[in-house]
């Protein structure tokens, strides 16, 4: 991934378990290093777990650190469904379409 602070990253995981997690750290950690915003599009995951909860809290928290921008967009149902459950919707303060 080439440096380029003036665009954003628009990453696209399909599932965010803890089978992916390692994978996705390392990616979300890699993205956030590189660019000033980043667009997570969630339309694509079928499974996520805790795990891909907690990823998706220290990639917004590590945002808010380095004063980058980081929005999730396109919440798949399943992804609707895990913030429900831990009612996370309003932390991350992104629109989420029903």
């Amino acid at each position: 991934m080439s440096t380029d602070n003036t665009k954003r990253a628009v990453l696209k995981p399909e599932n965010m378990t803890i089978y992916e997690a390692m994978d996705l750290q390392a990616l979300f950690s890699a993205t956030l290093a590189d660019f000033k915003q980043i667009e997570v599009n969630l339309s694509q995951v079928v499974e996520i777990d805790s795990a891909g909860l907690q990823l998706m809290v220290a990639l917004k928290n590590d945002a808010l650190e380095q004063k980058k921008k980081v929005v999730f967009t396109a919440h798949s149902l399943e992804v609707i469904e895990l913030f429900e459950l831990f009612n996370m919707t309003q932390f991350f303060g992104d629109p989420v379409v029903l």
